[in-house]
């Protein structure tokens, strides 16, 4: 289910025990120009809370999503003037909740075969193309995680030189030299739980724990952050002087509700979802939504998924499993293929049909 805001998105999914999402941004393009997420969040409970009762629904007008179980209420929204993830959990009786940061990118990978789609630029590359590791480290009530992109191994380098612009390099613009992207996750009234290692899709991962006292209610936050800039240090200076936005949920509700608002088409609405005006409209909302979550990236929104694409071996076939989640077809990069559009949200039209 996707939820989002400003230019961050989230896919979340409930199994067992667990919530969990993955965290993707505009403009997170590593030496590759893949576009990588920031890194899945697992929220677990000690006791099953959706074993008699599960329910989970995107609330439209306010631009979040809720999950609720037999005696726990969790609600996933977003700010809108920063990127800034929040996971609000509300029990009926005191329950410690753990949150973990989980990373998939602890080592080189080769990206092989069709794998390389992800970056496209390299499909037909002739030598040997990497993924590098990003940095996680943990203190006593937080988890930050960040990849540094190395300058001796960006694409801008390899394209300019293979089509022999080497002489007007300093005069065009280079993105990937030295940005770092990444984020922080933190929780009030946490501790740090420790580190563990784990498969999902047959994909190896690291995890870091955050545990929670045991209370009725519950606040997480994952705060991203990316910059050009040569020093970590300073980039993660500024990623933990990040704070919450004045009013950020009173400030999201409304804007999502002047966003629905300002333009909407509604067909046959009380027919429901039986009717195919009606699922046609509800398509088209839904993927307005999905838009409304970068409306404020530094980068379009990409046509092959945009922020909320998840495991290719669930999503599309088995042929994918042990591909990262980081793969997507034609990643990378370009933007301005023919598959691209230009598609812009703040339009002010409104059409029920009936």
């Amino acid at each position: 289910m996707p939820c989002g805001g400003f230019d961050t998105g989230a896919s979340i999914w409930t199994e067992e025990n667990d919530i969990l999402f993955y965290l993707d941004r505009s403009g997170h393009f590593d030496e590759n120009n893949q576009m990588l997420k920031a890194g899945r969040i697992r929220i677990h409970f000690e006791e099953n809370p959706f074993e008699h009762t599960f329910r989970q629904q995107l609330s439209l007008k306010d631009g979040s999503v809720w999950i609720a179980g037999d005696d726990v209420q969790v609600n996933i929204w977003f700010e809108v003037t920063q990127p800034v993830c929040h996971v609000d959990v509300a029990a009926k009786k005191k329950i410690a909740v753990n949150v973990s940061y989980e990373n998939w990118r602890f080592d080189v990978r080769p990206l092989c075969g069709e794998e390389r789609m992800a970056a496209s630029s390299f499909v037909s590359y002739p030598e040997e193309v990497y993924t590098y590791p990003d940095v996680v480290t943990a203190n006593d009530s937080e988890v930050l995680f960040y990849h540094q992109n190395r300058n001796d191994q960006l694409l801008f380098d390899k394209s300019v030189d293979a089509q022999g612009l080497g002489h007007v390099k300093d005069r065009l613009t280079n993105c990937q030299k030295d940005l770092i992207f990444g984020g922080r996750l933190t929780g009030t009234d946490c501790t740090f739980a420790g580190e563990y290692e784990g498969s999902y899709a047959d994909v190896p991962y690291h995890g870091y724990r955050l545990r929670s006292a045991e209370k009725t209610t519950h606040h997480f936050s994952v705060f991203l952050h990316s910059e050009q800039t040569p020093q970590a240090e300073t980039f993660v200076s500024h990623l933990c002087a990040m704070v919450s936005a004045v009013d950020a949920k009173q400030t999201a509700v409304k804007w999502w509700a002047d966003f629905f608002d300002r333009s909407y088409i509604a067909i046959n609405d009380e027919k429901g979802e039986t009717d195919t005006g009606y699922t046609l409209a509800r398509n088209y909302t839904l993927f307005r939504y999905m838009l409304g979550c970068n409306a404020y990236g530094k980068y379009p929104t990409k046509f092959n998924g945009g922020l909320f694409t998840t495991d290719a071996c669930f999503s599309v076939d088995e042929r994918h499993r042990g591909k990262t989640p980081d793969f997507r077809m034609w990643g990378g990069g370009a933007f301005t293929a023919q598959n691209q559009r230009l598609v812009y949200c703040r339009c002010s039209n409104r059409a029920i049909l009936t």
